[in-house]
């Protein structure tokens, strides 16, 4: 083989590897590390998507921070970082290390923003606890900002600019080890002392030990970066010395680039987990809703209101379905794909409930209600086969007995009466007056009817009706 094909072939390669020069591993390290936290940021954005909350600003700040601080890098790639400097001219020496300062500031600030920003998440938890917990989140949430700007000061002070990547960047920026020193420890603190307040309030609230152990460790994504900071660390002590600097903070830079995407995703941890306890589909009613959400005859309502501490949270919901032949009004064209979704999901819950059955029901009994509409639906026929039905309405007890309930009702009746249709529920049990103060005034038949229905012993269960006025 002829050693020179080896040389023609670097003259193609876009940075080429070789013993004095590195710039190609940072560019593919950094490169990556975009990718990844861009992906992260952008799955994060979809699932909190109308759920964003002060965590999620700070969040996006650091991701903004740290595309600068990549940009910063590939200005400084551009210029001679990552290869000797003695195969580089010196006027680049002053712009790559400008642009190494600038990305190690612009790191630090993305570092303390996406720790203050899981302790805004910890805090929105905790907001409506009482106690001193939320005091103590705000201090260390504090500490933690001030960490982030007094690092980035502490490292420019005494330090020209221009001179971090040369030999004389000992003289000219002293004291580099000490001040990566007092950075590193205070990081490691914050993050230490951030992994034991989620402990202490893990423990400290009366849930299961297996939860307990699962809120833990959807924090605990962050531990790794005690190591990643020790190790950056004893490469910042490298390069000061270095009759290459250009070169030897190569390995540096590598870590910072690391340290910076691994701490923006598991940032991102602990709200894929709260997004997916949210909606836990353990429980039999979810597992229905995710189902029928899919079928665009039902229309969902949601009643937000605002707590006493003014945040923003459900008073109620309510499931109304538009039966019989005006209801196809609302169905999606025939060969609209999103047909698909609804029978897709329906399976994808059947395997759910096989394989993590419900604890709170006996498996044998989950599907109660689906085997008892074949037994009384047909008493929607005939003038009631137009019909919107109510299917479900649930109230938060702090807003009970604030209309919350009767305005959710009150939207499909006013959709029945538009439509000069009926209006339908069945009743559970103890809330017959509820519905007859809402405007139901009539009762025919009950869910229990039909030869055979499962339904049979359960109370209540009373099938209200309101006509709409042209029928009265």
């Amino acid at each position: 083989m002829d050693p020179n094909d080896s040389l023609d072939d670097d003259l193609y390669r876009f940075s080429p590897v070789t013993f004095n020069d590195h710039a190609g591993k940072l560019w593919i390290v950094t490169i990556l590390s975009l990718i990844y936290t861009s992906l992260i940021a952008l799955a994060r954005a979809y699932i909190k998507y109308k759920m964003f909350g002060f965590d999620d600003v700070l969040f996006a700040a650091a991701t903004v921070l740290h595309l600068a601080q990549a940009l910063a890098v590939f200005i400084g790639l551009s210029n001679g970082l990552g290869k000797f400097n003695s195969i580089t001219p010196p006027e680049q020496w002053g712009i790559s290390s400008k642009c190494t300062i600038a990305s190690v500031i612009l790191c630090l600030l993305a570092l303390s923003l996406a720790k203050c920003s899981v302790l805004a998440l910890i805090h929105r938890i905790i907001s409506s606890k009482p106690g001193k917990n939320k005091m103590v989140c705000v201090m260390l949430m504090m500490f933690t900002g001030l960490w982030g700007v007094g690092s980035s000061l502490a490292w420019l002070v005494n330090c020209r600019a221009g001179t971090l990547l040369t030999v004389n960047n000992v003289k000219q920026c002293p004291d580099q080890s000490a001040r990566w020193g007092v950075i590193t420890a205070i990081d490691i603190l914050t993050e230490i002392l951030t992994w034991l307040l989620v402990l202490h309030l893990s423990w400290s609230v009366n849930i299961s030990f297996a939860r307990k152990c699962q809120v833990v460790t959807a924090f605990s994504f962050r531990i790794p970066l005690i190591a990643i900071s020790s190790v950056h660390l004893a490469y910042s002590q490298t390069y000061p010395s270095s009759l290459e600097p250009q070169f030897a903070v190569t390995n540096t830079l590598i870590c910072q680039q690391v340290m910076i995407a691994w701490s923006l995703i598991s940032a991102t941890t602990p709200n894929l987990k709260n997004f997916l306890k949210s909606f836990s589909i353990d429980l039999y009613w979810l597992r229905r809703a995710r189902v029928n959400f899919w079928d665009y005859r039902w229309k969902w309502l949601v009643a937000v209101a605002k707590d006493k501490n003014g945040n923003e949270v459900i008073a109620g919901i309510a499931q109304w379905a538009r039966l019989g032949e005006g209801g196809k009004k609302f169905d999606l064209w025939f060969f609209d794909p999103r047909n698909l979704v609804k029978p897709l999901s329906s399976v994808a819950m059947k395997i759910h409930a096989w394989a993590r059955p419900s604890r709170a029901v006996d498996p044998k009994e989950e599907d109660i209600i689906e085997r008892a509409y074949p037994h009384f639906d047909s008493i929607w026929s005939g003038k009631r086969a137009e019909s919107w039905y109510l299917e479900a309405l649930a109230v938060h007890p702090d807003f009970q007995g604030k209309n919350v309930g009767r305005q959710l009702v009150q939207w499909g009746l006013d959709q029945a009466e538009v439509e000069g249709v009926c209006a339908s529920v069945v009743s559970a049990l103890g809330k017959d007056d509820f519905y007859r103060k809402c405007g139901f005034d009539e009762q025919f038949g009950t869910a229990k009817d039909g030869e055979g229905n499962p339904l049979a012993d359960v109370e209540g269960s009373n099938i209200f009706w309101k006509w709409p006025e042209s029928e009265k």
